[in-house]
């Protein structure tokens, strides 16, 4: 809708906004609230990435506490690697993944280069530059037999280093001056 100059409905961002999880990540599907199992995490890495890049990009949604959820959520699954798996914490580490977290929080004015995101090396941007191979190309995973470079891996790559950080939105409440006759 927004590439053909129509405007996102509101129901849509609504709908999307109610699908975020509890521990502040997405689903790649979505979920009905009944069927949420408290004992797993059923949030993901890539659908949490994508979500905060159309919502914080295109679709212009600004200061809502999702964006803060989120990157809780985001931060507490990042790997020691400096990068993430598809499921917050666990590996292995892609480029994939890494680079729609970087290109989500990037769009949602939040640094994965400052904290609570790791800050020492190495950093989320370090990590995914890690996996280019000298073709210019970027692999998937740095698994032995599974590192073939990839299409998807190289184009959410190249988004995630691409998308400018947005300054992070200033929430401030509004204030309506009250008019007495």
């Amino acid at each position: 809708m927004l590439l053909a100059g129509e405007p996102v409905p509101t129901a849509a961002l609504n709908a999307l906004l109610a699908a975020q999880l509890p521990n502040g990540g997405w689903f790649w599907a979505f979920i009905d609230p009944g069927q949420i199992d408290p004992t797993k995490d059923q949030s993901d890495v890539d659908a949490t990435g994508r979500v905060l890049q159309l919502l914080a990009g295109p679709a212009g949604v600004r200061c809502i506490s999702a964006y803060a959820r989120a990157a809780a959520y985001l931060a507490g699954g990042q790997l020691t690697s400096g990068g993430w798996g598809v499921r917050a914490g666990q590996t292995p580490e892609n480029a994939n993944s890494t680079g729609l977290v970087i290109a989500g929080l990037r769009a949602a004015g939040r640094d994965p280069g400052t904290a609570p995101f790791r800050t020492s090396a190495p950093i989320a941007t370090a990590t995914l530059l890690s996996y280019q191979e000298p073709s210019g190309a970027f692999v998937y995973i740095k698994e032995a037999g599974k590192e073939e470079s990839r299409l998807m891996a190289t184009t959410d790559t190249l988004v995630a280093l691409l998308q400018p950080l947005v300054p992070a939105p200033t929430c401030r409440p509004t204030f309506l001056p009250l008019i007495r006759r």
